[in-house]
């Protein structure tokens, strides 16, 4: 039961977003496991595409899973912090 729901549920999605017979996806039951999984992705897309050394710039406010995911799959994280107003800071980001 629980499969078949999963397969609808992501041929609806990839419906909704135009794909065909060979679009595929993945459902996941939280925010760790979809972080870690989404970074283990585009680790993968891109050393296909000759990066070597893969690396994540982001706010040193992110989620506690972009750490571990960076530390499973050896990509290095870039943290910028963030402001008074709790968005990232740009300006540290572009250094």
């Amino acid at each position: 039961m629980i499969t078949r729901m999963e397969a609808e549920i992501i041929r609806t999605v990839c419906s909704m977003y135009n794909g065909d017979d060979k679009t595929c996806g993945i459902l996941t039951s939280g925010g760790t496991e979809s972080i870690l999984l989404a970074m283990l992705a585009y680790r993968e897309f891109g050393l296909k595409k000759g990066i070597k050394k893969p690396n994540i710039v982001m706010s040193n406010s992110a989620h506690a899973a972009f750490d571990k995911a960076a530390f499973c799959f050896q990509i290095e994280l870039r943290k910028v912090p963030v402001g008074k107003d709790f968005h990232c800071d740009f300006k540290a980001m572009k250094r």
